[in-house]
């Protein structure tokens, strides 16, 4: 019965490392999903801002043609 106590103990014992290993690796993935998103979250800024940019190029573009038109 000592033996069946003992090995149980050893599983749980396992069982709890193999646990806090796993909790481990779903923290390491959280923390680079997080970066990824941020950085995905910095280049759609960049990325807005250079749409603006565009925008008001292209109806400065479109007034100064309609300026010459007459």
């Amino acid at each position: 019965m000592n033996k069946t106590i003992a090995k149980l103990q050893e599983r749980i014992e396992e069982l709890a490392s193999e646990n806090e290993a796993w909790k481990k690796e779903a923290k390491r993935w959280r923390d680079m999903y997080i970066e990824y998103d941020e950085i995905l979250e910095k280049d759609l800024e960049k990325a807005k801002t250079r749409i603006a940019n565009v925008t008001s190029k292209i109806k400065s573009l479109e007034k100064e043609v309609n300026d010459e038109k007459y």
